[in-house]
């Protein structure tokens, strides 16, 4: 069974009402479908965040931080959703071309 991953922007260190409305909704599919909920925690500083994802039904959660996370800019986060999509699944990053 494929996980559920739900992900969480947390630019300022906290997850927001509509973040924690929607792990709910994840969990429900998750237990419906007999599949593990994975988290995913894209901050300044993910780790600080994560264990409330872990509160909150993720069996696991992946954290990825670094400060551009916080500036609300599109590519660093394309970029993180990226690398945990491919974590999460097992599927390395493709090789880039000579």
């Amino acid at each position: 069974m494929k996980p559920i991953l739900c992900v969480a922007l947390a630019p300022s260190g906290t997850l927001s009402r509509a973040t924690l409305e929607g792990m709910a909704r994840a969990r429900e599919i998750a237990v419906a479908r007999g599949a593990e909920l994975v988290g995913a925690v894209l901050a300044p500083d993910a780790a600080a965040v994560a264990p409330e994802m872990g509160r909150h039904g993720a069996a696991r959660v992946v954290a990825v931080s670094h400060p551009l996370l916080g500036a609300h800019l599109h590519a660093p986060v394309v970029a993180a959703l990226e690398a945990v999509v491919r974590h999460v699944s097992n599927h390395p990053a493709p090789r880039e071309r000579a």
